[in-house]
């Protein structure tokens, strides 16, 4: 939510229209409720918001399915770009989420380009084969802030942001 916060600030100084996409994996049961909800509280930040629900195989994965919901998930999220004629896609990952990447690659022992984690910019992962999606920059704003340090951070870039509680 820090990254819609942020998104609905810049929309209003910049007279931007902005796209929100919220993956549904449907790993849950009430996961696309909670999608809908989602997608209703940012309507009211003037996006438009879209809920990409993704479809599994019978019996979904049993095995490695982060794995496979990260490359169904990239896929949505290129595809609803191309669709959207859209050439930039901010994701809310931050520094947390960097160390766990690094992580795990170390884990699955990782060649050394692995073990660097994200890219604060860089093309869609997962996305070859999907017309388009080659011109799609992914942009990672929040990189540099640990998960913790959002409220903190974000109340000194935007006094306002008190209001907010973010997840």
């Amino acid at each position: 939510m820090a990254l819609a916060w942020l998104m609905k600030s810049l929309s209003v100084a910049e007279n931007m229209k902005v796209h929100a996409f919220i993956v549904d994996h449907g790993a849950r049961p009430n996961s696309t409720n909670e999608a809908r909800k989602i997608a209703a509280i940012l309507e009211t930040y003037r996006f438009e918001a879209h809920v990409l629900r993704l479809s599994w195989p019978e019996g979904h994965f049993t095995n490695a399915f982060e794995t496979h919901a990260r490359r169904a998930r990239y896929q949505a999220l290129a595809k609803a770009c191309v669709n959207h004629n859209l050439r930039h896609l901010l994701l809310g990952h931050h520094s947390d989420d960097l160390a766990e990447t690094v992580m795990m690659r170390m884990i699955c022992s990782s060649r050394a380009e692995g073990l660097r984690g994200m890219k604060r910019t860089s093309r869609i992962p997962e996305a070859s084969g999907i017309y388009g999606a080659a011109n799609v920059e992914i942009g990672r704003p929040f990189l540099n802030i640990s998960k913790v340090a959002f409220p903190r951070k974000l109340h000194l870039a935007f006094p306002s942001a008190d209001k907010y509680r973010f997840v």
